[in-house]
C-alpha cells in the first residue's frame, strides 16, 4: 500500500468516527435538576447509540432516565460526566438490594435512605457542564428523586423489584447477597478444595458482580447505626446454619469470616448440602463437574444384546455383559475398582475426574447385577425382559429402597446388535435386511402388547 493510499484509508476511518459520535453531555441545571445537552457546550463527544439510548430513557423523566441509565452497561466507554452520572445512579441501585426484605416482597412503600458517605461521592465528581451547582444537597435531592423514580417505575412490575431488575440485567438481583465459593486447589493434595463466603456490594464494568470477603462486612458495616443492614446481609447464613450442622460449626467458629483449605470430604459434606444453603436465600458457586441432581459415580455398565441373537422377536435371547465404568462410559479396570471400593471418602479423583463413591452401595449394586449375570448365563434374557430393564422396570417395586439404589449406581444400554434392532423398529423402511423386515413384522404386534402392558403395569 502506498503513502498516498495509507493517508486516504487513516483518513475515511477518522471520518466514521466522528460521524459515529456527537456533541452530548448530561448537564446539571442551576435548580439542581439533570437535562441532556447535545449542543456545542456540551464539550464531549459520546457515540451515536449511547446518546440514542440514553435520550430514549430521559424522554418523559430525568429520574427514571437517571434510574434506567445506572441499570444497563453500554458496550463504548463513557465520557467522565456521564460515567459519573451513571455510577450515581448505580450507587443508589446498590443501596436498594441492601434491604432482602424490600427485594422480596412487593411493596409500594420504598424508601431508601440516602447513605452517609454520599459526601465522598461528591469528591470524585468530574468537570461537567454545570458542575458549578453540584454539591452535597444537589445529590441527596437526586437521590430522593431518583426513589419516586423508582415507584413509577415498578407499577409498572406490579412494585416486584426482582422483575424489574431482571427486565434490565439479571445480575442486579444477586448484589447484596451472602456467597458461598467453594473451588479446587490444584496444587495441594492434602487439601484440594477451598473454601470462601464473600457478599456482593454493586455491579462494576460490564456489570459484573463485585465480590468481597464475608469480612469486610463486619468493617463496613461497622457501628450502630449499620447494626441492622449487617444483620440483614447475614440473615441467610443464619437460615443455613439451623439447617445444615457444618455450616453452623463454621458460623460458632468464625471460620465462616476466614478463606479455607478443605480435605476432599469436608468440600462433599458441603457439595451435598448445597440445597440448603440455596433454601436460606445463600447463592452458592461450585465447581462445574458437580451437579447435584446427576452427581458424576462410578457405575455398574450393564450392556444388552451386544452380540447378534440366534433369532429376532419378544422371546429372542440376548447376552448381558457387566462391566465397571465412569459416567462417562470410561471403563475401570479391577485394580482401580478396588481403589473406590477401599476409599475412604465420598468424592474422590478417578482418571483425573473427581467423583462420588459408596463403597458399600456400589459393592451391592454390583454383586446384583452380577448374580443377573449368572442367570441370565443358565436360562438367556429374552428379548421383552431386556427392554423392559431399559426401561427402567427392575422386579421390585418403584417404592423399593434396593431397586432405587440399584438405579441410581446403574448404567443399562443397549448393546450394539439390539442398538440396530431398535433402529429397525423406530425406522423399518431404512432397513435393507428383507428377512429381518419380515421377522419384525411378524412380531411387532406381539411386541407392542407387551410392552403396552409392561407400562400399564408399572404405572398401576
Amino acid at each position: 500500500m502506498s503513502n498516498s493510499e495509507l493517508n486516504l484509508n487513516t483518513a475515511n476511518i477518522e471520518a466514521n468516527a466522528i460521524e459515529a459520535t456527537t456533541n452530548f453531555a448530561i448537564a446539571l441545571s442551576p435548580m439542581g435538576h439533570l437535562y441532556l445537552e447535545t449542543g456545542v457546550k456540551a464539550g464531549e463527544s459520546v457515540a451515536k447509540e449511547t446518546v440514542r439510548k440514553i435520550q430514549e430513557f430521559w424522554q418523559n423523566d430525568y429520574a427514571v432516565g437517571l434510574l434506567r441509565f445506572g441499570l444497563i452497561s453500554l458496550p463504548i466507554e463513557l465520557t467522565p460526566s456521564t460515567s459519573f452520572w451513571q455510577e450515581f445512579s448505580r450507587e443508589f441501585i446498590a443501596q436498594i438490594c441492601r434491604y432482602p426484605d424490600v427485594l422480596e416482597i412487593p411493596t409500594k412503600s420504598i424508601s431508601i435512605p440516602v447513605p452517609q458517605d454520599l459526601n465522598s461521592f461528591l469528591e470524585k465528581a468530574p468537570f461537567m457542564l454545570g458542575g458549578e451547582y453540584l454539591n452535597l444537597e444537589v445529590l441527596k435531592n437526586l437521590w430522593l428523586d431518583l426513589n419516586q423514580a423508582l415507584l413509577r417505575e415498578l407499577a409498572n412490575y406490579s412494585f416486584n423489584i426482582q422483575n424489574y431488575f431482571s427486565a434490565y440485567h439479571a445480575n442486579w438481583n444477586l448484589v447484596g447477597r451472602v456467597c458461598f465459593h467453594l473451588a479446587e486447589n490444584k496444587d495441594n493434595s492434602t487439601y484440594p478444595f477451598a473454601f470462601l463466603a464473600t457478599y456482593t456490594t454493586r455491579l462494576i464494568g460490564n456489570l459484573q458482580l463485585q465480590y468481597l470477603p464475608l469480612g469486610k462486612a463486619l468493617q463496613e458495616y461497622a457501628g450502630e447505626k449499620n447494626k441492622a443492614l449487617l444483620l440483614m446481609l447475614l440473615m441467610p447464613i443464619q437460615k443455613a446454619a439451623t439447617a445444615s450442622s457444618f455450616i453452623k460449626e463454621l458460623v460458632d467458629s468464625g471460620n465462616i469470616f476466614k478463606p479455607l483449605a478443605w480435605r476432599a470430604q469436608e468440600a462433599y459434606k458441603f457439595l451435598k448440602e448445597i440445597h440448603l444453603f440455596e433454601s436460606a436465600g445463600v447463592v452458592v458457586r461450585m465447581p462445574n463437574w458437580w451437579n447435584a441432581k446427576k452427581p458424576n459415580r462410578p457405575q455398574v455398565a450393564v450392556a444388552i444384546g451386544k452380540n447378534k441373537a440366534h433369532s429376532v422377536g419378544t422371546e429372542a435371547l440376548l447376552d448381558f455383559d457387566v462391566q465397571l465404568a465412569l459416567a462417562d462410559g470410561e471403563k475401570l479396570n479391577a485394580q482401580e475398582w478396588q481403589e473406590i471400593l477401599a476409599a475412604q471418602d465420598n468424592l474422590i479423583k478417578v482418571k483425573g475426574q473427581w467423583v462420588e463413591v459408596d463403597p458399600e452401595k456400589l459393592k451391592a449394586v454390583l454383586d446384583h447385577w452380577q448374580q443377573v449375570q449368572r442367570e441370565v448365563a443358565q436360562g438367556g434374557l429374552s428379548f421383552s425382559e431386556g427392554m423392559r430393564l431399559l426401561a427402567g422396570f427392575g422386579e421390585s417395586s418403584a417404592a423399593d429402597q434396593k431397586n432405587d439404589v440399584v438405579r441410581d449406581w446403574s448404567a443399562i444400554s443397549a448393546g450394539n446388535w439390539l442398538q440396530e434392532i431398535l433402529h429397525s423398529l423406530r425406522n423399518p423402511e431404512a432397513d435393507t435386511d428383507a428377512q429381518l423386515l419380515a421377522v419384525l413384522k411378524e412380531h411387532l404386534k406381539a411386541f407392542c402388547q407387551n410392552w403396552v402392558r409392561i407400562l400399564l403395569s408399572s404405572a398401576i
